[in-house]
């Protein structure tokens, strides 16, 4: 319709990031991935299977689905089943202000 995109952004979220697009404020990075942790260190990766993992299991037990015995019982049974990479491990959404489209960037630890 020949309005700027610009116009419309009204509470922008600017941060430098590096080449992974990876928050470099180490502030910054708790909040937008919940540690400080970069996505391509190992730490992230044993930090991501736990949080995939245990995640929902302290969900449960914080809404009251289960008591503290259940979540015991369940982390045992989670532990001797074993833990999965969760595959993916950091993604991030944004728009181009320049080509006004949106972009997704992945970032997968491979070997």
């Amino acid at each position: 319709m020949g309005i700027s995109l610009v116009d419309y952004l009204i509470d922008e979220d600017v941060f430098e990031i590096d080449e992974h697009y990876v928050p470099v404020d180490l502030e910054k990075r708790e909040e937008k991935i919940e540690t400080i942790l970069h996505p391509l260190e190992d730490e992230y990766v044993d930090y991501n299977i736990i949080k995939q993992a245990y995640g929902p299991l302290f969900k449960e037990f914080i809404h009251g689905k289960v008591d503290r015995e259940e979540l015991m019982q369940k982390m045992i049974q989670l532990e001797e089943k074993g833990l999965n990479d969760p595959g993916l491990t950091y993604e991030v959404d944004m728009v181009d202000l320049i080509s006004k489209e949106n972009k997704t960037a992945r970032l997968c630890v491979v070997d």
